[in-house]
Parts: structure tokens; C-alpha cells; sequence
């Protein structure tokens, strides 16, 4: 969607930060079910439980509405 509206590298731009939002989101996800948490984002393991749970509601809808906000008037091309 974001390389055919924008330009490569927006769109690129996009892909990395989708692949953000998936590790931030796994990392809550394992927060909140107690499970080992990534090396890199050892900083994030004390976070309390509901903040985890209340991060990972966002990181689900935000993303959809940014999604909705930008396929709202795209043209469809033939």
C-alpha cells in the first residue's frame, strides 16, 4: 500500500517500521504471559502487566487506523 501511494523509499521506510511494531508487540506479548523477553529489550521486562496489556491493545490498533486513514480515498487502478 505504502509503494503504491508514496515512493520506495516511504515505502521502505513503512516495512521497517511494521517489523518494529511486530518485535514491541512480541516483547509485550511475553511480558504478559511471563515469558523470557529478547536480550535487547530487557529494559522493557519490568513493565507491570496491565501496561503491557493496554500497550498491546495499541500497537493492534493504531497500525489499523493509520491502514484505514491511508486506503480511505485510494484510487484503484486497472
Amino acid at each position: 500500500m505504502s509503494f503504491y501511494r508514496f515512493s520506495t523509499v516511504i515505502g521502505v521506510g513503512f516495512t521497517l517500521l511494521a517489523i518494529l511494531i511486530l518485535m514491541l508487540q512480541d516483547t509485550l506479548l511475553r511480558i504478559s504471559l511471563d515469558l523470557p523477553v529478547l536480550q535487547r529489550f530487557a529494559l522493557l521486562e519490568g513493565f507491570p502487566l496491565s501496561a503491557a496489556g493496554i500497550g498491546i491493545f495499541l500497537l493492534i490498533v493504531i497500525p489499523l487506523a493509520v491502514i484505514r486513514l491511508l486506503t480511505k480515498r485510494m484510487p484503484i487502478r486497472m
